[in-house]
This record gives C-alpha cells, sequence and structure tokens, in this order.
C-alpha cells in the first residue's frame, strides 16, 4: 500500500531533496504544502506521514506540530539545535534529522516510520469500512448481530441438549466432551 507523504515546507528544494532520498519507495504518494497551507488542509493530512523541514521556521513548525497532534510527523533541519529537538520530541515527533546525514542512514530511519505509518493507514480504511457496515460506531462501540452470537453459540448449545437429553434417559456412559474456542 502506497503511504500519502506530505511535505511541509517554504524551500521547493526540499520536494527534489525527499523524492531523490525516496526513489525507491515508488508507491508513494508525495504532497508539498507551505506551512501557511497546512490549517486549512489539515483534513488531507490525517492519514499522511508529514515530513516537516524546520530550518529558519522554528516557531512555525512548533506552532504546526501543536496543530497536527496524532499524525506521524519528521522534522528535517541542518544543523544539530538540540533545545529545538527537544521541543519536537515533547511535541510527539517520531524523529528529528539532519538533511546533512547519508542517504543510507536517512532510508534506514525513515523506512520504519513509513512502514508504520502505511499500517496506521490501512486501520484507517478497515475501521471506515466496519462503521459503514454499521459493525462499529464512531466511539468505537462493537455491534453484536443476533445471527453471528447465533451462529457462535449454536454448536455449544446442541451440545448441551445431547447432553442433557442422554442425562434425563439415564445413560451414565457419557464422553467429555472439550470445546476450543
Amino acid at each position: 500500500m502506497a503511504t500519502k507523504i506530505a511535505l511541509i515546507s517554504e524551500d521547493k528544494d526540499f520536494f527534489n531533496f525527499i523524492k531523490e532520498k525516496l526513489l525507491f519507495r515508488k508507491a508513494d504518494e508525495l504532497f508539498s504544502f507551505s506551512f501557511d497551507d497546512v490549517p486549512e488542509r489539515v483534513h488531507m493530512l490525517s492519514s499522511a506521514v508529514l515530513f516537516i523541514n524546520g530550518e529558519n521556521m522554528y516557531d512555525k513548525t512548533l506552532d504546526l506540530l501543536d496543530i497536527i497532534k496524532g499524525i506521524p510527523a519528521v522534522v528535517f533541519t541542518y544543523n544539530e539545535d538540540t533545545s529545538f529537538k527537544e521541543k519536537c520530541y515533547e511535541k510527539g515527533v517520531l524523529d528529528c534529522l539532519t538533511i546533512l546525514i547519508s542517504t543510507k542512514e536517512l532510508r534506514s530511519r525513515l523506512i520504519p516510520i513509513l512502514n508504520t505509518s502505511s499500517l496506521l493507514q490501512k486501520n484507517i480504511q478497515y475501521r471506515e469500512i466496519l462503521v459503514s457496515n454499521k459493525l462499529l460506531s464512531q466511539n468505537n462501540e462493537v455491534f453484536l448481530l443476533l445471527h453471528h452470537i447465533q451462529e457462535f453459540l449454536e454448536p455449544l448449545l446442541n451440545i448441551l441438549t445431547f447432553q442433557l437429553q442422554h442425562k434425563k434417559s439415564g445413560c451414565q456412559n457419557l464422553q467429555q466432551v472439550s470445546l476450543d474456542f
């Protein structure tokens, strides 16, 4: 399954840089936004991984991380500003990377994030199917359908009925029946 990757940057070269580094993941969908575009398009980002170019945009990056809580995000910078990285981690960012790292290290750190995001996207889609089929509510309440319960309980009821009938008829040599659920 393709992973949606939203690149957020004021630097147009950032898009080309990341696209070049992720050439091995041809199925992924890449989108590009500026920081000012995000608040009105945050609904589009809920099923994406965000790659945020935080260089020279520290305040905007931290504000953005407040807006996108719960959406997987990776912040890129050119230098190792420890204080900024700590603030990003406190706001829930998955990783902070310097753009100056090798392509091999960049890929090895991003692949697990992208794979996890892909699983989360599948779970979101599966949940939407369950909600649309009225098997799950918006509040995650599971609806038990009577015919599913009957299908599950029918073999058990048959065994119990059989045992009762034989017990009433005086049969003493009933074998113990094990039930595997």
